[in-house]
């Protein structure tokens, strides 16, 4: 990072920030063509959500796409809550870690669906959000037509 801010990174020797909110962008990728960014987000993150769960961060993170030629355009390809109604656009607990397969064509995450205890006694206590991630999922997206991966 030091020498992004100092200049020696780009082509014009600015860091270029593509992303803002009032929420975590994390765990960012880019396609093999280069065309996209794959990054999860809590921008999802429903209002009354609560701030922890057992002094961990509760999760609510989505997996999105953005285009690089436009980062105006960011669409959600997976996201995470608790609450029902689940459906298959929707995996409980965390949903991190997203990285493009080869052929830009599928996207793998992991997910702590099975791997965080029921009880947290069990769990050991981080002062960070750390998670047991236990589940890896994959699933295809379509990088020519935005308009099939949300």
């Amino acid at each position: 990072m030091e020498d992004a801010l100092s200049g020696e990174y780009g082509e014009d020797g600015r860091v270029t920030r593509i992303t803002q909110g009032d929420w975590v962008d994390t765990h960012c990728q880019w396609s093999p063509r280069g065309d996209w960014i794959v990054f999860s987000s809590t921008k999802d993150k429903p209002a009354g959500a609560p701030e922890t769960d057992n002094g961990l961060d509760p999760g609510y993170y989505a997996v999105f796409i953005l285009k690089v030629e436009d980062p105006t355009v960011v669409v959600r390809v997976v996201g995470s809550r608790y609450e029902p109604p689940r459906d298959i656009n929707h995996l409980a607990g965390h949903v991190n870690h997203p990285f493009f397969s080869p052929d830009g064509k599928s996207i793998v995450v992991t997910a702590d669906l099975a791997a965080v205890s029921a009880d947290p006694i069990s769990m050991p206590l981080f002062l960070h959000s750390v998670r047991p991630y236990g589940d890896i999922f994959t699933f295809d997206i379509n990088p020519d037509d935005i308009t099939k991966n949300k």
